[in-house]
């Protein structure tokens, strides 16, 4: 398909039997004598794709396994023959880029995108859940954002995984707890290595993307990304420049990180040598139970002037810079000076040329003016997801808030404005947030204001 993709919802299928299968489908089906014609009728992406198959032998055998097969391997060969896109697949935008995926053919899961992770990383729950898909595994260790490292498991086999009509094997799969670090909708992050043979188109305004053949060179409304490396890890690095005010500026590399959902996050080691502390006169520290993978993190938190890549500049950036002793943001071992985040990259429309280690941006036209970034003075997360218990994950430690009632880190959220916390729409926060807070027999009301990171006068 060239000017039209077929939409082909395979659910409750298994993907992935047509990407292990391609090479000797349709030798081994026609080899017995069983499909001697096939006519696909290509309609528009919103319609169904009809597929007419005919039986020449008195042969029994399985519409469903061999339409699912068929169709899954028609459409990968059309992508390597005819060199089209050859599959749009959509993802929910929750701070993170959510995609529905399945585990060992027979798995649903629902997996974050997250190019700073180097592999398929499994949720602990979810592992122990699937432990026959997960298999043996062997104790590790692994840093990440927070300050220590983040004990796991790795599991001992490679495990076979799929997004749309792509698949993948993981030959190092990690397991830790996940969910308490990004949520409880998430099963696992699907790394970098997955869309290494292909050329990504993110559109952030319909939630999907768009995969396109290894020659595919975007119009010239987009910008290539000059000087964009990749590290010994196989970790993105882009050159960018944010100003922070009329007299400070940090122009250096910055990891390429999908998984974490703000804007602009600096390292310690750039924090001191840009001089930020003396240089950012209103910004808020914020402390978090879980900062990422590692712990627990601090990072003070502020508001970027603009910010310039490849010669094309936004403004008022979503910025912070880390307070963390550990971690690959608080060490001075990684080449980059920090990491580049959702909240920056959905301000452009993107695409990433993983196999040619490309990237080309355009300015969004129909992107709103952003409202001033802003935090909550007290953050809530559930800290169990199977018992829908929330706590307090992450805090401004100097607001009045917090210093009169004594706040810390893990005390019980019993309601959020009246309501179980369970029942809050956490993607659509309301401006007033009434919080009831318990800390053993203690049972507390307060009200969590909204700081907005250019007016910290009131603390």
């Amino acid at each position: 398909p060239s000017s039209s993709t077929c939409n082909l919802l395979l659910e409750h299928q298994r993907p992935s039997l047509g990407y292990q299968m391609l090479g000797r489908s349709f030798e081994s089906l026609s080899g017995k004598n069983k499909i001697i014609k096939s006519n696909i009728k290509w309609h528009s992406f919103s319609e169904e794709c009809h597929f007419f198959l005919y039986q020449r032998t008195h042969n029994v055998y399985y519409m469903k396994k061999i339409k699912t097969l068929l169709a899954i391997s028609l459409l990968s060969l059309s992508y390597i023959a005819i060199g089209q896109n050859y599959s749009r697949i959509p993802f929910t935008m929750k701070r993170h880029l959510h995609f529905n995926a399945v585990i060992a053919d027979s798995v649903n899961a629902c997996l974050i995108f997250d190019t700073g992770c180097p592999y398929l990383l499994l949720d602990s729950a979810f592992a122990k859940e699937h432990k026959d898909v997960v298999g043996t595994v062997r104790p590790g260790a692994m840093r990440g954002t927070g300050n220590n490292f983040e004990m796991i498991s790795v599991a001992r086999h490679p495990i076979i995984y799929s997004v749309g009509g792509l698949a993948d094997t993981s030959k190092m799969t990690t397991i830790l707890d996940l969910k308490k670090i990004v949520g409880c909708e998430a099963d696992g992050l699907l790394g970098l290595p997955f869309f290494r043979n292909s050329v990504v188109q993110f559109d952030f305004d319909s939630n999907f993307i768009i995969l396109h053949n290894h020659g595919f060179v975007p119009d010239s409304s987009y910008t290539l990304v000059q000087g964009t490396t990749v590290d010994a890890n196989g970790k993105i690095l882009v050159p960018l420049t944010l100003t922070i005010g009329n007299d400070c500026s940090v122009a250096d590399v910055f990891c390429l990180d999908m998984g974490f959902p703000g804007g602009i996050a600096l390292s310690k080691y750039a924090a001191e040598k840009y001089g930020l502390k003396s240089k950012i006169k209103n910004g808020v520290q914020h402390s978090n139970a879980v900062g990422g993978i590692g712990g627990a993190s601090a990072e003070v938190m502020f508001v970027g002037k603009k910010l310039s890549i490849a010669g094309i500049t936004i403004d008022t950036i979503e910025a912070e810079y880390s307070l963390n002793s550990g971690g690959v943001l608080g060490e001075s071992e990684y080449k980059y000076k920090g990491l580049l985040g959702n909240s920056v990259l959905k301000r452009f429309d993107l695409i990433i040329d993983f196999p040619n280690k490309k990237i080309y941006i355009r300015k969004k036209t129909t992107y709103k003016p952003i409202d001033m970034p802003s935090v909550r003075a007290l953050a809530v997360k559930s800290i169990n997801c199977s018992k829908d218990i929330y706590a307090v994950s992450s805090f401004v430690p100097n607001h009045p808030l917090a210093v009169e009632n004594n706040i810390q880190l893990g005390d019980t959220v019993l309601m959020i404005n009246g309501i179980n916390p369970a029942e809050y729409d956490f993607d659509n926060p309301s401006d007033k947030m009434e919080l009831t807070i318990q800390r053993g027999s203690k049972v507390i009301e307060v009200d969590n204001p909204r700081i907005y990171l250019n007016d910290t006068s009131a603390f």
